[in-house]
């Protein structure tokens, strides 16, 4: 499971933050990770641009495209798993 927490350097900051996270629950260990204009997350992929979130699909380097053509699937399916675009 994973989190995301975007918030405003000005307000708080990294450190305050994973203290009050890390302390919630004693089974739970945040950890952190900065920001570098681009995050990939599950298969999601976030890039900043002049204070602005774009969203995207992000796709690992072993993703091997894949299509359902011959099935019974409903065709919304098939052009949702059909990633060799």
């Amino acid at each position: 499971m994973g989190v995301i927490l975007i918030f405003d350097k000005n307000e708080t900051n990294e450190t305050s933050i994973n203290n009050h996270m890390n302390n919630i629950h004693k089974n739970l260990e945040f950890k952190t990770t900065e920001e570098e204009n681009n995050i990939n997350y599950l298969d999601l992929s976030i890039h900043r641009y002049n204070n602005k979130l774009n969203l995207g699909i992000y796709r690992k380097p072993t993703e091997t495209p894949l299509c359902i053509s011959t099935s019974n699937h409903p065709l919304e399916q098939k052009l949702t798993a059909c990633t060799n675009t």
